[in-house]
């Protein structure tokens, strides 16, 4: 059953970052994810078009029965399988167009939520643990670093470790990286301040560079 090969490739990903999040491992589980979620949805499931009230930007979505997933952006979601193949043939290679890149990249990222909206509607947390899955795999294998998500802060003279959103060290000679990624503006967004108020008290202004991916 393809919803529980969907399930386990979810799996996949999950541990294979977690073991090494700049491993080739984990980018092949990504991308295998991704493939099935796409061939789930080509070919289990109905694109509709949806009514854009953004000028300039056309909406797509996928039913199966009742249940519809998210919208899409048209212009960037890919749904041809072949095109998508060949475009992770391209990145791998170092080959691939900045414009083609923009739309492997937001498809490996969506195809999966998706997907999950789909046949997985209880697992309401999937989507966004699968997309810091995949933008901690990415900055990782950039930078060659694997992130952590604690950080050491004094508090009352005591040392305690604070669980927060991705932290990458590149050494000495850079920037630390914090690395806050979600979903959506809903998602506790204003959380990623707060932990970067905390850093700057912490090490000083500036030993950490704020970056957030919000999709």
């Amino acid at each position: 059953m393809i919803d529980h090969s969907l399930q386990k490739g979810y799996g996949n990903v999950k541990r294979s970052c977690n073991s090494d999040w700049k491993s080739g491992q984990a980018g092949d589980a990504i991308h295998e994810l991704a493939a099935n979620s796409l061939r789930f949805l080509v070919e289990q499931c109905e694109l509709i078009d949806l009514v854009s009230r953004v000028p300039g930007k056309q909406y797509v979505s996928f039913r199966r029965g009742t249940v519809i997933a998210r919208p899409a952006n048209q212009q960037h979601f890919i749904t041809n399988l072949l095109e998508f193949e060949q475009l992770q043939r391209d990145w791998l290679d170092a080959t691939i167009l900045a414009q083609d890149w923009e739309r492997l990249s937001y498809t490996t990222a969506l195809a999966p939520c998706l997907a999950m909206e789909i046949f997985n509607r209880q697992n309401r947390k999937g989507p966004a643990t699968y997309f810091e899955c995949y933008i901690g795999h990415l900055f990782a294998k950039t930078f060659g670093v694997n992130p952590t998500k604690k950080a050491r802060l004094s508090v009352l003279d005591r040392e305690v470790l604070m669980t927060m959103d991705f932290l990458l060290d590149l050494g000495k000679q850079s920037p630390k990286i914090h690395l806050p990624v979600k979903m959506s503006t809903r998602e506790r967004v204003v959380q990623a301040w707060s932990h970067q108020r905390l850093l700057d008290s912490a090490y000083g202004d500036g030993v950490y560079r704020g970056i957030m991916v919000l999709f």
